[in-house]
Formats: C-alpha cells, sequence, structure tokens
C-alpha cells in the first residue's frame, strides 16, 4: 500500500507540477501553420481567428503561411515539431484529399494530428463564361450528352479538393465531361477567361470580383440554400440535382501527442473567438460560415472525408500516386 501511495503522489505531483499540463499555458506566442499564400481564403480565415485567438489565451497567435503541394509541406512542418500545443495547423478540405490521393505521405492526418475544432465552411459556385450557351444545370445536361465529352471542366490538380468535388459532381450527375486539371485557381480562371475551359468550380469569395465585373456567371452554388452573396443564383437542389451536396470546410489540429488538457483549452477559445462580432461580420465579408466543433466532430468529419475520396478515387479507377 506505503509503494501504491508513493506511486500515486508521483503521478499527481507530475500532472500537476508539469508546465505542460499547468494553467500557464501558454506562455509564448503560438505558431499557426496554413499550407496556403497570403490573401487567400484560408489565409484570411486564419489570421481573422488568430487575432481572436491570441487575445483570449493572451498570447499572440502568429499565422505562417507555408505554401505548397496542397498543404502536405505545411502538414509534414507540424509533424516534425514538438507535441507541446504551441504549434498548431490549418487542416482542411484538400487535406482529405491528399490523404486519399498520395500513398506516401510522410504522415497519417488521422494519425499524425488531433483534431481540436472545425472554423468553417464555404460553398462553392459552378462558373460559365458570360457568353456561354450554358445559362443553367438542365443546359449543361443538354449540351453535355449531346456531344459527349465536348464539354471540359477546369480544375485544381489531381486529388485535390476542388478536383474531386467536381469529379463527384459529374460521376453524381452522370455527365459525360473532361477534367482539365491545372496548377492553381488563378489558372483555371485565365483558361476559362479565354475559353479553354467551359466551366469551373470555384470557391465563392475568389470568383466574386470576375461575377461582379460580368466576366463570369454562376449557374449554381452547392449550398443547401441559396449565398447571400450570390442572391439570384439558384442552388443546384433548386434545379433539380438532389444528390449532389458538396461543401468545403477547415480547422485547427495539434500535433497527435498534445496534451488533452491544451487541446480543450485551445477549443474553448476558439468557440468564444468564432461567436464574436468580429469574426462573424469578417467572415461574412468573405461569404464563409463560421462552423465550430468538438473535437470528436472534427475528427469524425476528416475519417469520414478521406474515407469518401478513397472511394470515389477506387470507383473512377484513378491511380494512386
Amino acid at each position: 500500500m506505503k509503494k501504491i501511495s508513493q506511486l500515486l503522489t508521483s503521478l499527481l505531483l507530475l500532472v500537476f507540477c508539469s508546465p505542460i499540463f499547468s494553467q500557464e499555458y501558454p506562455n509564448r506566442p503560438i505558431r499557426f501553420v496554413i499550407g496556403y499564400a497570403p490573401g487567400g481564403v484560408a489565409d484570411i480565415t486564419a489570421r481573422a481567428v488568430a487575432k481572436k485567438l491570441g487575445e483570449g489565451l493572451g498570447q499572440q497567435v502568429v499565422v505562417e503561411n507555408f505554401p505548397g503541394a496542397g498543404g502536405i509541406v505545411a502538414a509534414e512542418t507540424v509533424a516534425k515539431l514538438k507535441p507541446d500545443g504551441y504549434t498548431i495547423l490549418l487542416l482542411n478540405y484538400g487535406d482529405a484529399g491528399s490523404a486519399a490521393y498520395f500513398k506516401n505521405l510522410s504522415y497519417d492526418i488521422r494519425k499524425t494530428f488531433t483534431p481540436v475544432s472545425t472554423l468553417a465552411n464555404f460553398d462553392l459556385a459552378i462558373l460559365v463564361r458570360s457568353d456561354s450557351k450554358i445559362k443553367s444545370i438542365s443546359n449543361l445536361q443538354q449540351l453535355a450528352n449531346a456531344s459527349p465529352n465536348r464539354l471540359n471542366i477546369g480544375t485544381t490538380s489531381i486529388g485535390s479538393g476542388l478536383h474531386l468535388a467536381s469529379l463527384l459532381f459529374l460521376k453524381t450527375q452522370n455527365l459525360p465531361i473532361t477534367i482539365i486539371p491545372y496548377k492553381s485557381t488563378p489558372a483555371i480562371t485565365t483558361a476559362l477567361k479565354a475559353g479553354d475551359i467551359d466551366l469551373a468550380f470555384d470557391i465563392i469569395y475568389p470568383a466574386l470580383p470576375h461575377i461582379q465585373a460580368q466576366e463570369f456567371i454562376p449557374i449554381a452554388v452547392t449550398s443547401k440554400n441559396r449565398s447571400y452573396k450570390l442572391p439570384n443564383t439558384p442552388t443546384l437542389e433548386e434545379q433539380g440535382v438532389t444528390n449532389y451536396r458538396e461543401f468545403l470546410w477547415n480547422g485547427i489540429a495539434v500535433h497527435a501527442d498534445t496534451p488533452q488538457v491544451i487541446v480543450n483549452k485551445l477549443n474553448r477559445e476558439i468557440q468564444v473567438a468564432l461567436a464574436s462580432p468580429e469574426i462573424q461580420a469578417k467572415f461574412l465579408e468573405v461569404g464563409i460560415t463560421p462552423k465550430g466543433s468538438t473535437p470528436d466532430e472534427f475528427k469524425k468529419l476528416i475519417s469520414s472525408e478521406v474515407d469518401k475520396w478513397i472511394a470515389l478515387i477506387s470507383q473512377m479507377k484513378i491511380e494512386r500516386q
């Protein structure tokens, strides 16, 4: 009994005296690593949340951009760092796509990281040029079926989030349309303007300037309800598409070995940040919806997304890299 008592005392001292488990966390700035360049939706989302999260934690949260390979460079960077809660990672739909498409990543998105909370959901618009004959989903279906594989759709690289979302749409609607992958979203925009492609999927916010300039017309949005940024654009469901509802997402994760007490503290502060008027207004401005979650809810989302894309890649007989 004496040995058991001594062991319990030692464990209690370890828990309550360790700086990791103490109420002192955080006692220095926190790095927020994102895998995309400044100025995009991922960067805007991260920086808005970083500011409010830092206020809640009492320490600066510094955003660091590690663009490259659709978020893989950022994930690899965080996977190699100490699990002390001082580096957080932006995970998004693209990371789930990469996990499904690439066989030999140096990390496992479902094992290397602990999800903390989702941050936002954002929907897609299906875009055509302003002079296109495609004015609606029914037009698209008619033209595609009348001339199989003559129409083409531009997406980001194979295995990316936008590529898989586009591929799933074509599969569920049984549309014979050719997919043309590009290295970046700006390259897709250029191709659509030039007439090299007939349509494209894009996040609503970066597409808005081209829509407002009447260069592109959104023929549908993928959201359940009409977007407040595009109130005159009907949803897919309004146009008879009831078997496709795809949204994009992002959230915050930490290294898998990060103590649960830190995960919980980060989660609490993220929920406070997302509920703040500043975040609500900023997200409204860029057309995305704040969406927090529990760590377990985010874990289930990531796992289900990876499984969904693995199944699609298998069904479409796409060779994994």
